[in-house]
């Protein structure tokens, strides 16, 4: 007795729900927001590393290099004046060059002259080859063929006879004292008077004129020319 089994037809699986294939625009810029920030700070890192070994070592604390003794700036033809507080002139100074030297905070001056006016109006002129001292021209030491000399109120120094005429190859002026004092040799002129004297000083307030050290004096006769 032979049994016949009935044939079973299946049925095919049910597939699952199609997942479409998304743009590759979309794809990228989902890489950029979940990869790119990782990336950077990779780099960022490379970066630091590399400048840190490129950056020298410090040796320790530096010297500042010292100032050379050239002049910063330059003058030509200049001339400076001077008042008192109630608006009188004290003085002035004129030149040919001035140089200011930034190591020593100071001037030198070539062709110099220097004029000071007392209360009176009393003119006293020094003239020198060449000038130095601080920054500020209080103090001025004059050397070379050095010229002082002192003219009566209104005078004209172009023209006028000075009543006091010195002569000697280096002085120190303090312009705000008008006070000069010298130690070089000296030669002195004035009314029938002749002086040649270790060195001097000078007041130009008071007009007082003191010689020191050996000298010789020549006076001169009243009325003798």
């Amino acid at each position: 007795m032979s049994a016949t089994s009935a044939g079973t037809s299946l049925a095919p699986l049910a597939a699952g729900p199609h997942r479409a294939r998304q743009p590759w625009l979309w794809r990228l810029q989902s890489w950029l927001s979940s990869s790119l920030p990782i990336a950077l700070l990779a780099l960022a890192a490379l970066a630091t590393t590399w400048l840190v070994r490129q950056t020298p070592v410090p040796q320790g604390p530096t010297e500042a290099l010292p100032l050379r003794h050239t002049p910063d700036y330059e003058m030509h033809g200049f001339e400076l004046q001077r008042y008192l507080p109630d608006g009188r002139e004290q003085g002035w100074l004129r030149g040919v060059v001035l140089r200011h030297y930034p190591d020593t905070d100071r001037i030198e001056i070539e062709r110099l002259q220097l004029r000071l006016v007392d209360a009176a109006g009393n003119l006293l002129l020094a003239e020198s080859q060449r000038a130095e001292g601080p920054a500020s021209g209080d103090r001025l030491t004059l050397s070379g063929q050095v010229h002082v000399r002192r003219f009566a109120p209104g005078a004209d120094p172009a023209s006028a006879t000075p009543d006091l005429d010195l002569r000697t190859e280096s002085l120190s002026a303090w312009v705000p004292e008008r006070r000069l004092r010298g130690t070089a040799a000296v030669q002195f002129s004035g009314p029938r008077m002749k002086v040649q004297a270790a060195g001097f000083d000078y007041h130009h307030g008071s007009g007082r004129l003191q010689f020191f050290g050996p000298s010789r004096t020549e006076l001169q006769a009243p009325g003798k020319k």
